[in-house]
């Protein structure tokens, strides 16, 4: 072989590699498919996995331009679902002001199967007053949408106008042509410039798993998807979390499950909005980081290149062969995490360098153990709301207990309190009194403060009367929640709980019951004050009780002198008790 020859052998053989990785990739989805459908047919399913997944992708109706549906007013997307992503985002164009919600994918399971969607929602959270009739005073859709096709046509939808806001208080779905993101649950959805973007997820069926590595981007102006490639990013996975950190996406942590393999990953990803390029975060082993885990909290504290991360789940593994107490197999046992950490991000600026992790004490009133928080940053504290702990028992079964209560982490004084609602007579918050002077020095500045509502603001002279440790959450678990429901078997064979609605008409039942319970006290009450009054004018009433108390003060008379060997009897005449002596 010549020279030129090596030199092109050289410089060929990074290329080489990357064919072969990707041929190597592509060959072990293939063998996984192959399995998980021959798995299927085993078990009798009725389609295969790829059908599953062509089905999903097929469902929606195609549009050949973005187009818009309004769910109606005051009407939620159906059928509920968990496991979305919700995104909040600058109100494209319009008249409104601050930012409107983006809600994409999610799971629901009816009791039978699992469903995953891919269904794209927006909505405005400024709600304006409503008409007489009940709907928005909002008539921007009525002037600026425009009809696809015959008016006639029962199928044809509104196109979006791209500089109209969206309808203030009202979901409406958006329509996207394709290529646009495989239905999916548990991802990630953040927002920069202009740009909505989609990481990773998992479609569900309800044995298996299939989890996406894939990176989206949604166009708010032309509400079109764009699938962005690159390399060095992170592996498939569901349950991660990611933020926006200058203009970079942060990704932490997340799990991945196949037909014979669980894994939960630490693993930090940087992703670069303007070079659209994956940095990967190598750390030592030796290094300080926290433990793989997924359904974390994780959050930018505002205006700073620190990051918080607190709670999470994953499962421990023991070796094989490791046996119980009962002298069966171990089985990998769940761990919820509530731990707390925080990423220093800022040596990453400086040539690329890694960041650093610390793992911060728990001060305060913080959370029981729980997974599945919603969190939220607003100002320098990160809100935690609800959770969920399960606990598997034989078969599969899970046992849920829910959480209801809301706790603030605050990123400077690295400190939880835990939170409650605090009215005044007006319905507003209880602020501690300033001093003239300073009022009138924060004049200009009172309306801002108003404007903010700072509702979850603790002040400095509560800090002292903060409880220390774990707080006592009493959670909601199933049987709890069926306590209020009824029980129907419907035509399929299914079993349905639905909640029982309160009547008016029960509650004003309940009511007059109640008054005439408090009516009935009272005269019984009356009745017996009427009954001592007269005991007490009547005569021989008063003589026996006179008797009564002499009888009384002649028996502790001789109780009193007992001698220490006698007894006491009843004298048979008198039938009055006298001492007699012990034989």
């Amino acid at each position: 072989m010549g020279k030129k020859d090596k030199k092109k052998s050289k410089s060929g053989d990074g290329e080489k590699k990357a064919a072969l990785q990707l041929k190597k990739e592509a060959k072990a989805d293939k063998s996984a498919r192959k399995r998980l459908n021959k798995l299927a047919k085993e078990e009798g399913a009725e389609q295969p996995f790829d059908d599953l997944l062509a089905s999903y992708q097929k469902r929606d109706v195609e549009v050949a331009t973005p187009v818009l549906e309004s769910l109606g007013h005051n009407v939620f997307p159906t059928p509920p679902r968990a496991n979305v992503s919700l995104t909040a985002c600058p109100n494209p164009g319009g008249s409104g002001s601050g930012s409107v919600l983006y809600l994409f994918g999610g799971e629901y399971y009816d009791g039978a199967e699992n469903i995953v969607f891919d269904d794209l929602y927006r909505w405005d959270p400024d709600a304006t007053e409503d008409n007489d009739d009940g709907t928005a005073q909002n008539d921007n859709d009525s002037k600026n949408d425009m009809i696809l096709g015959d008016e006639n046509d029962s199928n044809a939808k509104k196109q979006i106008d791209t500089q109209s806001s969206v309808a203030a208080g009202e979901w409406k779905q958006i329509w996207t042509p394709t290529p646009r993101p495989p239905a999916r649950c548990s991802h990630t959805g953040v927002y920069f410039n202009g740009g909505l973007y989609v990481f990773g997820g998992e479609l569900a069926t309800a044995d298996e798993y299939h989890h996406y590595k894939d990176l989206w981007r949604l166009d708010l102006k032309s509400h079109q998807w764009k699938e962005i490639v690159a390399k060095d990013g992170p592996t498939s996975r569901s349950g991660h979390r990611a933020i926006v950190w200058r203009h970079y996406m942060v990704v932490f942590g997340g799990f991945y499950e196949a037909l014979r393999e669980t894994k939960w990953h630490n693993d930090l990803y940087l992703f670069d909005f303007q070079t659209e390029k994956w940095t990967p975060l190598a750390f030592s082993k030796l290094s300080t980081q926290p433990p793989p885990r997924s359904g974390c909290n994780f959050s930018l504290c505002p205006g700073t290149d620190l990051a918080i991360l607190s709670g999470g789940y994953s499962k421990l593994k023991h070796a094989p062969g490791t046996m119980a107490a009962d002298g069966m197999p171990r089985k990998d046992e769940g761990k919820i995490h509530s731990d707390t950490w925080c990423l220093h991000l800022k040596p990453f600026l400086n040539g690329g360098k890694l960041p650093t992790w610390d793992r911060l004490p728990r001060r305060g009133e913080y959370p029981s153990p729980r997974s599945g928080t919603g969190c939220t940053v607003h100002k320098n504290k990160l809100l935690v709301y609800g959770g969920v702990v399960d606990q598997e028992s034989e078969h599969h079964q899970v046992v849920s207990v829910f959480y209801d209560d809301l706790f603030a982490f605050d990123m400077e004084r690295r400190r939880w309190f835990r939170l409650g609602l605090k009215q005044n007579s007006a319905g507003g918050r209880r602020r501690k009194k300033k001093d003239t002077s300073q009022e009138a020095n924060n004049a200009n500045n009172d309306d801002d403060d108003d404007n903010d509502n700072d509702d979850v603001e603790v002040d400095d002279d509560e800090e002292e009367n903060v409880p220390e440790g774990e707080a006592r959450s009493s959670g909601w678990d199933l049987d709890m929640l069926r306590s209020n429901m009824f029980a129907f078997i419907d035509g399929d064979g299914n079993i349905v709980y639905e909640k029982i609605e309160p009547d008016e008409n029960d509650d004003e039942e309940e009511k007059e019951e109640v008054k005439e319970e408090e009516e009935e006290e009272k005269d019984e009450e009356k009745e017996e004050e009427e009954e001592k009054d007269d005991l007490k004018s009547d005569p021989t009433v008063k003589q026996k009780e006179l008797d009564s108390q002499v009888a009384e003060e002649k028996n502790s008379k001789v109780l009193t002198s007992l001698p220490n060997s006698s007894v006491l009897a009843v004298n048979a005449t008198t039938k009055e008790p006298e001492a007699v002596e012990r034989t």
